[in-house]
């Protein structure tokens, strides 16, 4: 394959500083043709300096202040951080005073475990901040991958940490907001504070409250959220405590994502104590965690030296015993862990098409192909194919990044010359219009895909993230390539039984390409999801999901989508534990693929980790938004909360068009025993089955009663679906449900006990449903409630167990 390569670092929609004599590009892709550069590279002497001395090498991150990228200084030639405050906040009142501020404060604080802040500068009207760069991961990065930590590696971070807050607070700084996501762990272990991008100075009339509070809710010390002026140095030991417990737990002290939310807590209870959550923990060390986080500053640590001191004499209690990761037992009993730190976040713009109309799928292919790519890389969040659809035509790229609600965009345009393909892409930051990079692509048609493995790999470098194994690789076949494509979109969305179609053109597509990973997934997928009904069809079409799922894994185990594929299929038969392990691979592999995400949320909360399953669900929907079915599961898990009020708001987001979704909203009012509902009125056009339930429903709502006929075709839904079929225990839960709403308990109590019999797993529904209450004071509920809770917990273990060997 032949390439020029374009790189330029450029805002979007600067001109070209160095123009070449390659044609521009015609047609209907004129108006967003890219710039064409001499042939550069990121990080050559020839890419935009910024202020003439800083050059652009990647995006390390973003913030409420501003986005920090790793720059080369080319007058001291090393790599430095590189801060730019957001433009838009430049106007608020006494913004640039603070930004100033910032820089005399931080200055001050010279320490191994404090990023030293250099100077200020300026670039075409946007001010930046240079600082000590630090190479390692983040505290939050090591507690999202690995969970709790060991108490011995703890306790030394501990001690850095109060050595670098000490050092800061003899030179009068408070942090303000230190927190997982500002404690950087260098290759050598030791802890590096940044970001003093909210730090304030003590010394009398140096500085003024702005009338709010500044930091990161979950750890803001109460006199902090509430707006004090006179914050000293035990605001960020309060901090340091949630801090330590997080690290130690896996978990946040105070979750929430508000300071309301979070203030409400911590105002009125107290301090939650470490080993609560992990009894092993010390005593003395979680005696240190819990003064740390004391309501009132009075009861806290006077000084960081001070907990340095409580801290070295917890670690002779600890000794040098290294503890191993904290895995419960069960789990049940045990809070979710904390969802991932926020990662670096991206849409793949569809690609424009710049030839002829015919040739739109190449535009698409790459699209697709690129945004699985990415999808691949740990640490990045991408926006998926359905999510980006909006923009295809869109001008300003920046806008449409705005309205994904993403760091970076990555937009691109195709053109086919005969067998030539000429590719241009560019990845442009959102916050400030920098082009972080950029090239043109010269390859042959059959080859294409070559072009997005070179590409993943050059924005993963840009943004510095890590992609581990080869990128996913689409159908060489360009015609099969064109109908996965087809049958993947029809499968977004369908509810039930609409997946002949789909079928039938993977089987099409595996007759030219019968070997591909890709395909072979899809087409799995599938055949699980349209044998959910079961019965003799359903079971054949199960074992042609699992055969094709086993040798999808066999061709393709780096990627996500076989894992997945095989994870449905493990899930339908009743092996919720394999599901889990292979979508614990498959979220290694994909961390932003939605399907992953998706099921995983939802075996999460019928085993009730509710937080953790309800923040997979929602993490789908950033990646993925309008799956309707994943909303409808998200509605449920709040449901299970006891959360009436989000349902409320969640459900006419369904659509009233769909009928099934007013089927949802109709079940979770019998959940709560409501009477005198409206029967349901069902458009012609909805599903078979959704028909089914909606006429014995509406029966049960106007006549309080469930007659013989209704009870029947009950019976012969779940008899028609196979004995090991998700979708038999789904039925029975329904039948139990109606009919303990009608009044006829024991029967409701035997169609319960069949669906445990049968496998129930969904242990979040027997504890929580409120319809369920007569039959959990039956005697003979509780022997069956513990089999349901075994197996949750053989799947919470199975799930530790993956995570502790990925």
């Amino acid at each position: 394959m032949a390439h020029d390569d374009t790189t330029q670092i450029l805002p979007a929609g600067a001109p070209a500083a160095h123009a070449s004599t390659t044609p521009a590009l015609h047609g209907p892709d004129a108006s967003r043709a890219f710039a064409v550069t001499t042939p550069v590279g990121l990080g050559t002497s020839e890419a935009l300096a910024l202020a003439g001395r800083y050059r652009l090498a990647g995006l390390l991150g973003s913030g409420g202040m501003g986005t920090v990228y790793r720059v080369r200084d080319l007058e001291l030639d090393e790599d430095v951080a590189l801060k730019v405050l957001h433009r838009e906040i430049l106007a608020a009142p006494d913004v640039l005073a603070r930004f100033r501020q910032e820089v005399k404060l931080a200055r001050r604080v010279t320490h191994q475990n404090v990023a030293r802040v250099f100077d200020i500068g300026e670039h075409e009207g946007l001010k930046f901040l240079t600082m000590e760069l630090v190479e390692g991961e983040s505290l939050a990065a090591r507690i999202a991958a690995r969970g709790p930590l060991p108490v011995a590696e703890v306790l030394r971070l501990a001690r850095g940490l109060c050595d670098g807050l000490a050092a800061a607070h003899a030179a009068d700084v408070v942090h303000r907001d230190l927190k997982p996501e500002n404690v950087l762990i260098t290759p050598d272990g030791r802890p590096v504070i940044t970001d003093f991008g909210v730090a304030r100075s003590l010394e009398a009339g140096a500085a003024r409250t702005l009338g709010r509070p500044i930091g990161t809710p979950a750890y803001m010390a109460p006199e902090q959220v509430e707006g004090a002026k006179d914050l000293d140095g035990r605001a960020d030991l309060y901090a340091l405590g949630a801090l330590l417990y997080e690290a130690l737990t896996g978990r946040p002290a105070w979750p929430g994502d508000s300071i309301f939310a979070v203030a409400a807590a911590r105002l009125t209870q107290p301090p939650p104590n470490v080993r609560d959550a992990r009894p092993e923990v010390p005593e003395p060390v979680a005696a240190v965690v819990l003064r740390c986080m004391a309501r009132h500053r009075e009861e806290r640590f006077l000084t960081a030296g001070a907990v340095a001191v409580a801290l070295a004499a917890a670690s002779a209690v600890q000794g040098a015993r290294e503890t191993q990761p904290y895995l419960s037992p069960l789990g049940l009993d045990r809070p979710a862990p904390a969802p991932p730190p926020a990662e670096k976040s991206v849409a793949v713009l569809p690609f424009r098409n710049a030839g002829a109309p015919d040739d739109a799928y190449i535009a698409d292919g790459l699209t697709e192909d690129l945004i699985d790519s990415l999808s691949m890389v740990s640490g990045l969040k991408v926006r998926s194919r359905g999510a980006v659809t909006a923009f295809a035509a869109a001008l300003d790229a920046r806008e449409a990044g705005r309205r994904l609600d993403v760091q970076v965009v990555v937009e691109g345009s195709v053109r086919r010359l005969g067998d030539k393909l000429r590719v241009n892409a560019r990845l442009v930051s959102v916050a400030d219009g920098f082009q972080l990079w950029a090239k043109r692509f010269d390859s042959r048609v059959h080859d294409m895909l070559d072009v997005n493995d070179e590409a993943a790999e050059a924005i993963a470098a840009a943004l510095t993230a890590d992609r581990q194994g080869p990128a996913r690789k689409a159908p060489t076949d360009p015609e099969a390539f064109d109908i996965y494509l087809r049958a993947r979109a029809l499968m977004r969305n369908h509810w039930l039984t609409n997946y002949a179609e789909a079928i039938a053109l993977l089987e099409q597509a595996l007759a030219r390409a019968p070997e591909d990973a890709a395909i072979l997934s899809a087409y799995a997928l599938a055949r699980a999801r349209g044998a959910f009904l079961g019965g003799a069809e359903g079971a054949h079409g199960l074992q042609l999901a699992r055969q094709a799922a086993e040798r999808a894994v066999e061709r393709g185990p780096e990627l996500g989508d076989p894992w997945v594929a095989l994870a449905n299929v493990r899930f339908n038969v009743g092996d919720p534990a394999g599901a889990v392990r292979a979508l614990v691979r498959a979220v290694h592999n994909a961390p932003s693929l939605a399907d992953a995400q998706d099921l995983l949320g939802r075996i999460f909360v019928e085993v009730d980790l509710l937080d953790e399953g309800i923040a997979r669900l929602e993490r789908t929907e950033w990646l993925e938004p309008g799956r309707r079915l994943t909303r409808s599961d998200l509605i449920r898990a709040h449901a299970l909360r006891g959360d009436w009020d989000r349902v409320a708001a969640l459900i006419p987001e369904l659509g009233p068009e769909a009928g099934e979704w007013r089927l949802v909203q109709r079940r979770l009012s019998i959940w709560r025993g409501q009477r005198d509902l409206e029967p349901l009125e069902l458009p012609a056009h909805v599903d078979p089955l959704v028909h089914q339930f909606g006429h014995v429903l509406n029966e049960a709502i106007t006549s309080g009663a469930l007659s013989a006929a209704s009870r029947e075709r009950f019976t012969a839904l779940i008899e028609a679906a196979d004995p090991h079929s998700r979708a038999r225990r789904l039925f029975q839960q329904i039948r139990t449900e109606l009919l303990v709403y009608v009044g006829d308990t024991e029967a409701g109590a035997l169609a319960f006990e069949a669906a445990v019999r049968e496998g129930l797993l969904d242990l979040a529904w027997t504890d929580r449903c409120p319809l369920l209450a007569p039959l959990r004071a039956m005697p003979r509920f509780a022997p069956l409630r513990d089999l349901v809770a075994q197996r949750a917990a053989a799947v919470v273990d199975a799930w530790q167990t993956s995570l502790a060997l990925a």
